[in-house]
């Protein structure tokens, strides 16, 4: 009983101090609030359509649910192609999206045969930014396709079947498309229109060739090395590819928990997560290639590698191989119009764009934090202006050359998603937008 009165004296201060967390509860909430609208025009108590995961992060969310062992290697070695997906380990109900028995995300086995007709087939040639496009047309049957509607205006292809087929993976650079036209053709694939989009991945993931001391021709040592490192043993990088994919999987969940916010305190809180969960991707990716070039580089080298690459005893000076990684880029793109030609099959190039060539695009605050962070800025950067001269001595050979790094000019809204080179869903409509109406006016100009 003698406890009452110091229970007594201490009930309101309890109560001055939970009135006070609440109303710096509701002080903060407002802020928040307001900061929201201001930069986002989000009113966050509102039902809000969910964001959906772009091709990317849908995809990846689906292949990084396994433990990192021998059968949850989610890449594969293919002795034309360099490497591949692993054919079976993703498929998406919805649209039929899966990694198909080449390692590529397509609804369809290859070769693909057509069952009628009046069926049309549009191969896509490229790296990951020309897988998203094919994705793009197929993963979402609620998107209008725009490719596929827009194509369908021409007379040729009024009310025909168009079937888009994907053949680029992430990290493709020439010479991987020729091979893998090559390769195709040979096993009598039909064809009756071919988009090859590319550009970026040449400049970009060459200098890291460079750096091994590998031929700009082998396939991107960036995605090719840890492939090596399995078959030649290294046990650090497993451990660090470990470490990417947990980190990529708690950008899923984050991500998933701010589109279930209904509070702006969760919502600020999840995208503060989602920018440490970024950056602490980006640097270990960053600190991946460090150390592995370094590593590899000696290791490809060895006569005990397992792996036959053409290799270099020095490697080239800047200069020097920005034109090599051009020149190659130049010859491989000819070579597949020219085996198309043959077959009278038109064949349309798109050089892509990206955030680290200079145009007068006026960035987002995101983007521009984005842009600072990539390992790719330089490269891209300095080497573009090398590949668009020579674009023009293509287009002096006849070839449907498009050159699309200013179409996202026009817009100052946020059109990259990643610090490398991939579109949001608005970046991804204004490319195919943008692609169909160029090959329309090639048709009838």
């Amino acid at each position: 009983m003698k406890k009452l009165p110091v229970i007594k004296q201490i009930k309101p201060w309890l109560t001055v101090g939970f009135v006070n967390l609440v109303m710096l509860f509701f002080l903060t909430e407002a802020v928040l609030f307001v900061f929201l609208w201001i930069t986002e025009k989000r009113i966050i108590y509102l039902p809000q359509k969910l964001v959906k995961p772009n091709q990317e992060s849908l995809i990846f969310t689906k292949l990084s649910q396994k433990t990192l062992n021998n059968e949850s290697i989610l890449v594969r070695f293919h002795p034309f192609f360099g490497y591949v997906l692993k054919p079976g380990v993703y498929n998406h109900e919805l649209s039929g999206l899966k990694v198909n028995n080449y390692g590529f995300f397509s609804p369809y086995d290859y070769p693909y045969t057509k069952t009628h007709s009046n069926q049309v087939i549009i191969g896509i040639f490229g790296g990951s930014v020309a897988s998203d496009f094919s994705v793009n047309e197929i993963i979402d049957p609620s998107h209008p396709r725009t490719l596929i509607q827009k194509l369908q205006s021409l007379p040729q292809f009024e009310d025909k079947e168009i079937i888009v087929l994907n053949f680029a993976n992430g990290g493709y650079k020439q010479p991987q498309q020729l091979l893998i036209l090559s390769y195709f053709l040979s096993l009598g694939q039909e064809f009756d229109l071919v988009i090859n989009i590319d550009g970026f991945n040449e400049l970009a993931l060459s200098p890291l060739n460079n750096q091994a001391k590998l031929d700009l021709t082998m396939p991107s040592f960036q995605h090719f090395q840890p492939l090596m490192s399995l078959v030649n043993a290294d046990l650090s990088a497993i451990i660090s590819m470990g470490e990417m994919i947990k980190t990529k999987q708690k950008l899923t969940q984050v991500n998933k928990q701010l589109n279930q916010c209904q509070l702006a305190w969760c919502y600020a809180i999840n995208q503060l997560k989602i920018k440490y969960l970024s950056k602490t991707y980006q640097q270990q990716v960053s600190d991946f290639d460090r150390h592995q070039i370094q590593k590899q580089s000696t290791a490809i080298h060895s006569e005990k590698s397992l792996i036959a690459l053409s290799k270099k005893s020095e490697a080239l000076e800047d200069e020097v191989a920005v034109n090599q990684a051009v020149n190659n880029w130049f010859e491989s793109s000819l070579m597949m119009s020219h085996l198309l030609s043959m077959r009278q099959i038109p064949y349309f190039h798109v050089i892509q764009p990206n955030q680290h060539y200079p145009t007068e695009r006026t960035f987002s605050s995101a983007e521009k934090q984005m842009i600072w962070e990539s390992p790719y800025h330089q490269a891209a950067r300095k080497s573009y202006p090398v590949l668009i001269s020579k674009a023009e001595q293509m287009q002096k050979y006849g070839i449907n050359l498009f050159n699309a790094v200013k179409i996202l000019d026009e817009t100052s809204e946020t059109v990259y998603r990643d610090s490398c080179c991939h579109y949001n869903q608005l970046g991804q409509d204004i490319l195919t937008d943008y692609v169909a109406q160029s090959i329309i006016r090639t048709f009838h100009p």
